[in-house]
């Protein structure tokens, strides 16, 4: 029982730790798709991306890596993804984006140069932009590995 214990200290000490450390690279990235008491049938999974290139993946429900997950990309990538943030004027977003609350909602937060803002966006299409860069941080962590699963080769067909 002390190693089940211990891991789950050092799991929370790391997720304490990549919450309250300032951004490495300058520039942190978090996005968590959520669910809502009407919807729950809404993929739900956290990213937290470091400008250092290190990826944090979160999986919560209806996703293949219902766990905790760290890779890495490259650094380059999560700064241009944080400047994307600044030319849309992420920074001047109000804090809840659309009415909509029984549909899921996405969070993301930006970190970079000493400015930060959360903004929590309920579906509802009112900002585009906002759309297409939180589809892009899906896309540029790769997070659909853990979200659908790794692709298999099947040698011996039909596989039960």
């Amino acid at each position: 029982m002390s190693v089940l214990r211990f891991t789950l200290v050092l799991l929370f000490a790391v997720m304490t730790y990549a919450q309250t450390t300032p951004p490495a690279g300058g520039v942190r990235i978090t996005m968590e798709r959520r669910g809502t008491g009407m919807d729950l049938s809404v993929q739900q999974y956290k990213l937290i991306l470091e400008g250092d290139g290190s990826v944090l993946f979160e999986g919560k429900s209806l996703v293949r890596g219902i766990a905790i997950h760290k890779y890495w990309i490259k650094p380059t990538t999560v700064r241009q993804l944080g400047d994307k943030f600044e030319a849309i004027g992420y920074f001047d977003f109000q804090k809840n984006l659309g009415s909509c609350e029984d549909a899921a909602a996405v969070v993301t937060s930006v970190t970079t140069a000493g400015k930060s803002n959360e903004v929590t966006d309920w579906g509802c299409g009112t900002n585009p932009a906002l759309n297409q860069l939180e589809d892009e941080i899906d896309r540029v962590s790769n997070s659909k590995v853990w979200i659908k699963g790794r692709t298999r080769l099947s040698l011996h067909w039909p596989r039960n």
